[in-house]
């Protein structure tokens, strides 16, 4: 509430950014308390061999909780990360020490450095955890003409709407003068998304829309990551040998994300998990 007695809802998420950003303000250090008693390599409901991470990096943490882990809001990451706040994320319900979130020197490092040796690069590989994200739809606008400005008019209008976008692959289609651009959104703007879709179709004069539901995103996520091209390979092996069909994929330097179907994702989870943690 403020002077004049407005009253907001800080909504889900609030409570962490508000702990973080008071933090900041006061110097101090931030303890958050909640229902779970620190940051685990996988969803332990999902993993049942999931570990609790004593110490996880501002990168890594902020990319988990992107991809689908509801531990910590991603914008109180990143208020910790620009004003170098530790966090310490623990348990209400006893005194056990949970895990911190902190500054990581060895990612600053390998972030600014150019160039790596291939040996160097595979001692920068740790996979902090593996996280998943359901309530996905995908959308296709296929056949679009092959023109500058065209993404544009898509991406800008569905931000107008202030419909967020996730992964985003766009491909040549048969003919070479046209396009196909797919991208997820969360299911709760599927709809809506779709109603835009069509609407810019007709205005970018591309040939159809096509969306789809049940999907789901699964995320390996670790410092040095996409610079480690074997790591890499070995997370598409993983999910071919269990029979799991990769949509699309995304990659940032300490992420990588697939979409596949909905009902493949738990046993995605645990076999990467098994795969880059348990086995090592």
């Amino acid at each position: 509430m403020n002077e004049v007695g407005d009253v907001t809802t800080l909504g889900r998420g609030g409570s962490d950014t508000s702990a973080v950003a008071l933090a900041s303000a006061l110097k101090g250090k931030c303890e958050i308390y909640t229902d779970v008693d620190g940051v685990y390599t996988a969803d332990p409901r999902i993993v049942k061999n999931a570990t609790k991470l004593k110490t996880i990096s501002y990168q890594e943490m902020l990319e988990l909780a992107a991809s689908g882990a509801k531990v910590l809001h991603p914008r109180s990451v990143e208020i910790a990360a620009k004003y170098g706040i530790k966090i310490h994320l623990r348990s209400s319900f006893d005194d056990s020490t949970g895990t911190i979130v902190q500054k990581n020197e060895e990612f600053e490092k390998f972030e600014n450095q150019n160039i790596y040796t291939e040996g160097e690069a595979m001692e920068k590989v740790k996979i902090a955890g593996i996280t998943s994200s359901k309530n996905e739809g995908k959308i296709t606008l296929f056949g679009v003409p092959d023109k500058p400005g065209i993404a544009a008019k898509v991406f800008s209008r569905l931000a107008k709407e202030k419909i967020s976008t996730d992964i985003i692959l766009q491909s040549s289609s048969i003919n070479k003068e046209l396009n196909n651009i797919s991208f997820t959104v969360k299911i709760d703007d599927l709809k809506e998304a779709v109603a835009i879709s069509e609407q810019i179709k007709e205005k970018i004069g591309a040939e159809g829309v096509l969306y789809k539901e049940k999907i789901a995103k699964v995320s390996v996520v670790g410092i040095g990551l996409k610079s480690h091209y074997e790591t890499t390979a070995e997370i598409f092996d993983t999910l071919a040998e269990n029979g799991i069909n990769i949509d699309m994929i995304s990659c940032s330097e300490i992420n990588v994300s697939c979409i596949i179907k909905e009902e493949d994702v738990n046993k995605a989870v645990r076999a990467l998990h098994e795969k880059f943690i348990e086995e090592n």
